[in-house]
């Protein structure tokens, strides 16, 4: 099996979006970045042309997976023969849950899926700002952001196990692993002194993708979340970029924040619980 070359992967997403009018998820900050396991993806060539990828992604201590198969190629059992590899007894067993990802126009992502054992477990959105103008109004005055440091794994892993459910160790081996660079793409919610919060932001090409924003729980509610979005907002379209997010549909409070700063669909996610 040939090493996976990214500029072979960018064209065969292309050519699979193009061809099923659908938005692959692949985690490009996550790919490109130096310190993560991109050892774990599979890649499928023959004849020196990429077939088929298939991508292994670990957050919070969960592994999601997600791939694609050239369309001359489908039907011939290349992507199971994939996803029988990446997922033997060893690495079953390393990881809290298993998820299946396919964008939720996918015919064929749905087809394979009928026949894996898997079961729904829920969808997220990819919404991209369109507003014209900042329609956040007057914000809080003692909101403001800072680049996480090493000192602050800690912090950062407790908020994404109490806001997103993730293993409390995993995220903090995680965090731990990152460069002061890397780390510093999370940035610090601070009110008045105190660190309430996280956002990060993901820079790749002219798009900046917002993850993993939660603030703690006793601080939830009282406008830092429109605070923090705002400012991200106007920032960010001042380096003249374009902004995106993902979120869960089944997070009301966010989506309600998201489209009243402006932000429209543009797409959906479906994960699906691998069940050994």
């Amino acid at each position: 099996m040939n090493p996976l070359n990214f500029d072979d992967l960018k064209e065969l997403q292309t050519c699979c979006e193009q061809q099923d009018h659908i938005y692959l998820k692949l985690n490009w900050d996550m790919l490109l970045n130096p310190e993560e396991e991109n050892s774990l993806h599979l890649a499928e060539y023959r004849d020196g042309r990429l077939i088929a990828f298939l991508g292994k992604y670990i957050i919070g201590g969960n592994l999601e997976i997600c791939g694609m198969v050239h369309p001359d190629f489908r039907r011939q059992g290349v992507f199971a023969k994939l996803l029988k590899e990446g997922l033997n007894k060893q690495e079953i067993a390393r990881y809290r849950m298993i998820l299946l990802n396919t964008p939720a126009a996918s015919t064929t992502g749905k087809a394979f899926l009928g026949t894996v054992n898997c079961r729904y477990s829920f969808s997220e959105y990819q919404m991209q700002y369109v507003a014209a103008e900042n329609r956040l109004g007057t914000a809080r005055q003692d909101v403001s952001l800072r680049p996480a440091v090493s000192e602050d794994t800690a912090f950062l892993s407790r908020l994404d196990a109490d806001g997103f459910q993730c293993d409390y160790q995993e995220t903090l081996q995680e965090y731990t692993r990152l460069s002061p660079a890397e780390l510093a793409e999370n940035e610090v919610v601070v009110v008045n002194g105190t660190d309430v919060g996280k956002i990060r932001l993901s820079r790749i090409e002219d798009r900046s993708w917002i993850y993993g924003f939660v603030t703690r729980s006793d601080h939830r509610g009282g406008g830092i979340g429109s605070a923090v979005l705002k400012q991200v907002i106007d920032r960010e379209q001042a380096a003249g970029r374009s902004i995106w997010l993902d979120v869960a549909i089944e997070n009301p409070a966010a989506m309600k924040l998201y489209t009243t700063a402006g932000f429209e669909t543009r797409s959906a996610q479906d994960y699906y619980t691998y069940e050994v």
